[in-house]
């Protein structure tokens, strides 16, 4: 069943692989760059450092003080 898929990738390997076989003085060159457009974009996004943003501190307000009280009171 898998085999009579169209998401079945073993038929475009294949004729990758054959046009990649013939003889083409371009093939090299372009496997390589290929490759290093490939290699800078992960190098270039591994090497990025993204930090997270700190949490919020949680204020905690006094609420057992008396708000009526007088500054001798406080001090």
């Amino acid at each position: 069943m898998l085999s009579n898929s169209r998401f079945n990738p073993a038929p475009g390997l294949a004729d990758f692989w054959n046009e990649f076989r013939r003889p083409n003085p371009y093939r090299w060159p372009i496997l390589v760059l290929s490759i290093m457009q490939v290699a800078v974009i992960l190098y270039w996004a591994m090497g990025t450092t993204v930090y997270k943003d700190p949490e919020r501190p949680t204020i905690t307000y006094i609420t057992t003080v008396d708000p009526a009280r007088s500054d001798a009171e406080i001090t």
